[in-house]
């Protein structure tokens, strides 16, 4: 259920030799210290030895240390929630990464980010990973190499809006609060995420109506926060084509009509209705266009975005874009687009 798996499958000690099946009987003392400021730590058991799923990101190890990175890679959820726990504490005034080159605390997050959001199967254990990236891009993303954080962090951003559908409504909206806060990063941008969230799902993926909703709604909250134009990575036409590519307006789903209205407005309270309307062209029909246009003369958030986390106001995503420095304040971020 976790990113670790059964260390005996992973290439750990089965036990059957001379060597190992004792070592399993004598049981390991848990070591709270090691997860100094995590609450609840000295109730925790000692993690799992590593198997050869930790052994495939070693530098979750020598960033994180080796207790930290067994209790990541733990069976028991706990442990994985007090790993990640652990790691917010370091990167948010514990100081415990602050003698590891940037680029390499940057490549251990990002790599938990994206075991995260392929394997994990516990909510709360997910939804506490993607409060890591915030963080880790506030103390590290500005000193990052450009050319090396975006590659990176792009299986995190797909792997997130690969859980946009997830059935459990808080892992929903903590995606979407994550990727919207990525995109206020000015070591990312906009345009990054917006790319990403443009791109036409898989037509498994349309075949399910909450993805999609949720996508919308992100889109939605992307347009709300950062505007169209001016290296938002977002403009009229582009949007509304891939409205158009899904079928939004016509989806049999209610909630996906309705997300797309909402599109359409923030669409048109960030740059005008007439826009809309002409990028939009002849696929609406007319009782649709109608109620289109009395949402966007009313301003409202033209219906649902299947959850999607509020958007941040445009003045405050735009001062959060101009960048950030790194540790201490050091060093611009850079700008997104």
């Amino acid at each position: 259920g976790g990113v670790g798996g059964d260390p005996r499958r992973d290439g750990g000690d089965d036990g059957d030799g001379e060597e190992g099946g004792g070592e399993r009987e004598r049981e390991e003392a848990p070591r709270p210290e090691e997860l100094s400021g995590v609450p609840g730590a000295a109730e925790l058991p000692a993690p799992d030895r590593m198997g050869a799923g930790a052994a495939s990101a070693p530098e979750i190890q020598e960033v994180c240390g080796e207790y930290v990175a067994r209790c990541f890679f733990s069976k028991a959820w706990q442990l994985r929630e007090a790993a990640l726990l652990k790691m917010e504490v370091e990167m948010t005034g514990g100081g415990g990464y602050d003698d590891v080159a940037p680029d390499k605390v940057v490549a251990a997050i990002l790599n938990v980010l994206t075991l995260c959001a392929q394997r994990e199967r516990i909510a709360q254990v997910y939804q506490t990973s993607v409060r890591l990236a915030a963080p880790m891009l506030e103390a590290y993303g500005g000193e990052a190499r450009a050319a090396e954080l975006l590659p990176a962090l792009e299986p995190v951003v797909v792997g997130w809006l690969g859980k946009l559908g997830d059935s459990n409504a808080r892992s929903r909206d903590a995606t979407v609060a994550a990727l919207t806060d990525v995109a206020a990063d000015g070591s990312v941008g906009s345009a990054f995420v917006a790319a990403h969230a443009l791109r036409k799902p898989k037509k498994k993926a349309l075949m399910a109506w909450r993805p999609l909703a949720t996508r919308l709604g992100l889109v939605r909250d992307l347009v709300a926060a950062f505007g169209v134009g001016g290296g938002s990575g977002l403009d009229v036409e582009g949007v509304c084509a891939f409205l158009r590519s899904v079928d939004a307006f016509n989806h049999a789903n209610g909630e996906v009509r309705d997300a797309a209205k909402g599109v359409a407005v923030a669409l048109a309270a960030a740059s005008s209705a007439d826009a809309v309307e002409r990028a939009l062209g002849g696929d609406l029909r007319p009782k649709q266009l109608d109620d289109l246009r009395d949402a966007m003369a009313a301003g409202g958030d033209g219906g649902g975005g299947g959850g999607g986390a509020k958007a941040k106001k445009p003045a405050a995503a735009a001062a959060a874009g101009r960048g950030r420095g790194g540790r201490g304040g050091r060093g611009g971020g850079r700008g997104g687009g």
